[in-house]
């Protein structure tokens, strides 16, 4: 993020009042609170940030960098589907290491330089494996939207709509909805991380029978 150019000149720097945001948190890190934090005036924190998004926004671009999705590459030698798996799990892990700061993803912030080599890398060695360049395009969005849906403010929605359905079952007979009821009982023993590692799983058998490029398919070129 550029530098604002606004307010009294800082005395402390960029990475000082990112680590100050990080000590109060996304829900309490706003101007006032980081020049209380810092012991400043208020007027410096605009050198840098006009808002508490800008501030989350440097946090989150902080704690991207600082993962390995900004240095994933795809190893040789591996698999379509082996690969899609590790950017999966590492995209996801960066994300999860955010916490609630997640909430100032922007596509400016997502779409880093580090961000795009990967994707850039991605989509290649889908094509060198045989997707066209349509499939493989899609594979990658659907595989994003798999990693952003099983994250939520620090745990996966299917955590959520677990607790709902619980709160829902105990409005009707304990005899009625039976099914239902198993289906909580089994809820109750998925882990966030089970559910997306069946998600992931689902979606890559998924893009096979879509793209007609068997699982286990390595580069031809």
């Amino acid at each position: 993020m550029e530098r604002r150019g606004r307010g009294r000149v800082p005395t402390f720097s960029r990475e000082e009042m990112i680590a100050a945001a990080r000590r109060l948190g996304p829900d309490a890190a706003n101007p006032a609170a980081l020049a209380a934090e810092l012991g400043v005036a208020r007027t410096s924190i605009y050198w840098h940030v006009r808002d508490r998004s800008d501030i989350g926004e440097l946090v989150l671009g902080a704690i991207i960098d600082e993962g390995e999705s900004a240095r994933w590459s795809p190893q040789p030698a591996r698999s379509w589907n082996e690969v899609m798996e590790s950017y999966a799990r590492v995209t996801r892990a960066g994300l999860m290491a955010a916490g609630g700061w997640i909430r100032f993803a922007t596509p400016r912030l997502v779409l880093g330089q580090g961000q795009l080599r990967a994707m850039d890398d991605m989509v290649a060695r889908l094509r060198a494996c045989g997707f066209s360049i349509n499939d493989a395009t899609r594979a990658y969005a659907f595989l994003i939207q798999v990693v952003l849906a099983s994250i939520g403010s620090g745990d996966a929605p299917v955590m959520g709509m677990h607790r709902a359905l619980l709160t829902e079952l105990e409005t009707v007979e304990a005899n009625e909805l039976t099914t239902l009821r198993e289906v909580a009982a089994a809820a109750a023993k998925t882990s966030p991380d089970a559910q997306f590692e069946y998600d992931l799983d689902c979606a890559l058998r998924g893009i096979a029978a879509r793209s007609g490029v068997r699982l286990g398919a390595l580069p031809t070129t």
